[in-house]
C-alpha cells in the first residue's frame, strides 16, 4: 500500500515487482504462505492509513520513493536469495522461509536499527559537544 501510494500505481514496476517476490516466490510455498500471511496481518492493519497520508501529497509520495529504494533493492537480493535457497537446499518451503527472513531482517535493520543507531550517536555528539565546549569566562576587571 505504501509503495503503491509512493509510486502512484499499483502497476509501478517496483510495486509489480514487490508484489512478485513477495506472492510469487515466497507466498508459492505453504511455508512461505503462512509468512507472508502473518506480515500482511500486521502491514495492513496500519498501512492504509499512512498510505492516504503519501498518496495526498506529491512531496510526501517523492519523499517515500526515495526512502523506499532500499526496500526495493532488498527484495531484489530476496529474489536472488530465494532462487539460489532453493537450487542448494533443494526445498521450496526452505527457500521461502530464508528468503522471508533475509528480507525481515533487512527490514528492520534498514528501517528501525540503523536509525535508532543514527540518532543515538547524534544524542552523543551533541551531549560531548556540549561537555567540551568552553565555560565563559568573565570578563569584569577589578
Amino acid at each position: 500500500m505504501i509503495a503503491t501510494a509512493a509510486y502512484g500505481s499499483s502497476e509501478a514496476p517496483e510495486v509489480a515487482y514487490m508484489r512478485l517476490v513477495r506472492d510469487g516466490m515466497i507466498g508459492s510455498t505453504s511455508t512461505g504462505r503462512t509468512l507472508v500471511d502473518a506480515f500482511n496481518a500486521f502491514y495492513y492493519s496500519w498501512s492504509p492509513s499512512l498510505a492516504g497520508i503519501i498518496a495526498a501529497s506529491e512531496v510526501l509520495r517523492a519523499t517515500f520513493r526515495v526512502l523506499l529504494l532500499p526496500l526495493v533493492a532488498t527484495v531484489h537480493i530476496t529474489a536472488l536469495i530465494f532462487t539460489a535457497s532453493g537450487l542448494l537446499m533443494g526445498s521450496p518451503d526452505v527457500a521461502s522461509m530464508v528468503a522471508f527472513l533475509f528480507a525481515s531482517c533487512m527490514t528492520l535493520i534498514i528501517y528501525a536499527v540503523f536509525p535508532v543507531l543514527c540518532v543515538t550517536e547524534l544524542i552523543k555528539a551533541i551531549r560531548r559537544k556540549r561537555l567540551t565546549k568552553p565555560l565563559a569566562r568573565d570578563h569584569h576587571s577589578s
